[in-house]
């Protein structure tokens, strides 16, 4: 699928070396602040599609694809591409960009931002004859369907209903004739496809009974609040947002697709050939134990996965940073840096209850899956590609886990020529969700790195070059 997006016209410069890229690098990020720090209250666009906690912001990878200055032809990947930020501003640059997740409602968020302004410019008219087509179908959820436990059961029907009319023109039946949810095509979607199903997720959420806490990655159903959505909210508050959505691409929009590809994968297992990505600008998951997945649990009920079927488990189980413990993981630290042998004693020996157990193997567990997805990553990249990550540090108890020191020893233990490009304190953490952390410290200042990792080869003859 990938040798699809492989430029065959290159625009030759001179060759550099692995030190002169990050030397030039250095210098280029020097001259501007970077501010990779989501804040989706003030989110607007895009963006706001889905305010997704994590991350970055567009802003931040606009400045890093400019100061890279990649010609177009070269391919952008993002191995945890959450809600797209990378692939969208790589597509609206006119470059070739690959985005991979592991959630695929992250998948179909990514999907939808690619879509096209002339493809969506009059897609309100087709999300009112698809209304007015589901009111009169006469579909019924099952009553095990996960989405009734966020809204009432004459909502899921028409949800069903809207849903089905969308996929119209995809297979929707198992082998055996019974029905099957969206999950299983979300990575066949279209970008129009995923644009409608996003905007119906964020109706149906918002008009939602939904109990959230302090904690940002937790949300579950409000069992204490009765169901009071109609069919008439669902569908007039659908095409609301699908107009509003359609709007937000009137400024900026992606005019050509130049080859981008959205894909449910693993970091760990990137379903990419060798040596074949110029630049990778992500940000992995932080060292935090926040649960992403269950941030996402009613846009996964809304795919048919609830929280009781065993393919959520296992997706939160997988998720690197998750707060469970695998239970088939054999802990090696063998192939970890000693920096990070270092810190995993510590945690092993704090005197807090769990620590030698429950604790001790969480943390070994992100170490092995960041050392893991490090390989991945210095394979895929050609000799002389880039790598840019966001990082940020955070505490267990009272041991100070620099993150993004850690990751610059993973990456100089498996080959890259790595080091910090730039940083800033921040006041307010992802690690500070947890309200306990304050009898270890009340008043701590975070902080948020961009970190340079370079592939050693021989040259990179794109970079620096000029974008044809």
């Amino acid at each position: 699928m990938i040798e699809t997006l492989r430029h065959t016209v290159i625009k030759k410069t001179p060759c550099f070396s692995s030190e002169t890229i990050s030397s030039q690098l250095h210098d280029r990020v020097n001259k501007m602040q970077l501010d990779p720090k989501r804040r989706p209250r003030k989110e607007f666009g895009r963006e706001s599609w889905y305010p997704y906690y994590a991350g970055f912001n567009e802003n931040f990878v606009d400045k890093i694809l400019d100061a890279v200055g990649l010609p177009l032809g070269s391919i952008i990947l993002d191995p945890w591409n959450g809600s797209g930020t990378t692939t969208t501003v790589a597509a609206l640059k006119g470059y070739k960009s690959v985005g991979i997740d592991i959630n695929p409602v992250t998948t179909l968020v990514s999907s939808a931002k690619l879509v096209r302004f002339v493809d969506a410019e009059n897609v309100h008219m087709l999300s009112q004859r698809i209304a007015e087509e589901a009111k009169m179908a006469c579909f019924s959820s099952t009553e095990d369907d996960p989405l009734r436990e966020w809204i009432s059961g004459d909502a899921v029907d028409l949800y069903r209903s809207i849903e089905r009319l969308i996929l119209s023109d995809l297979s929707f039946n198992g082998d055996n004739g019974e029905d099957i949810y969206i999950s299983s095509v979300v990575e066949a979607l279209t970008p129009l496809k995923s644009f409608l199903f996003l905007a119906l997720m964020r109706a149906s959420r918002s008009l939602a009974s939904i109990r959230e806490t302090s904690n940002p990655a937790w949300v579950r159903p409000n069992q204490l609040i009765p169901f009071t959505l109609k069919k008439e909210e669902l569908t007039s508050k659908w095409i609301e947002i699908v107009i509003k959505m359609a709007s937000d691409l009137k400024t900026t929009h992606v005019e050509h697709d130049m080859g981008s590809k959205i894909l449910q994968g693993d970091a760990r297992a990137i379903p990419l050939p060798d040596g074949n990505i110029d630049l990778v600008l992500t940000s992995p998951p932080y060292c935090t134990r926040l649960d992403y997945v269950v941030n996402t649990s009613f846009e996964l009920a809304a795919l048919g996965i609830g929280s009781q079927n065993e393919q959520y488990n296992i997706l939160r189980r997988n998720c690197m940073g998750t707060p469970l413990s695998r239970r088939d993981v054999i802990i090696d630290l063998n192939d970890c840096p000693i920096s990070i042998q270092k810190v995993l004693e510590k945690v092993r020996h704090h005197s807090s209850k769990a620590s030698q157990s429950y604790y001790f193997k969480t943390y070994a567990q992100y170490f092995e899956d960041a050392v893991a997805a490090s390989r991945e990553i210095f394979r895929i990249l050609r000799p002389g590609g880039i790598a840019i990550l966001v990082l940020q540090d955070s505490y267990y108890k009272d041991i100070h886990i620099d993150l993004p020191e850690l990751w610059i020893d993973i990456a100089r233990h498996i080959g890259f020529l790595a080091s910090e490009l730039q940083s800033l304190n921040i006041g307010k953490s992802i690690a500070q969700s947890n309200r306990r952390s304050t009898i270890y410290r009340s008043n701590t200042l975070y902080r948020e790195a961009v970190v340079l990792l370079v592939k050693n080869g021989d040259h990179l003859e794109t970079f620096g070059g000029t974008q044809k």
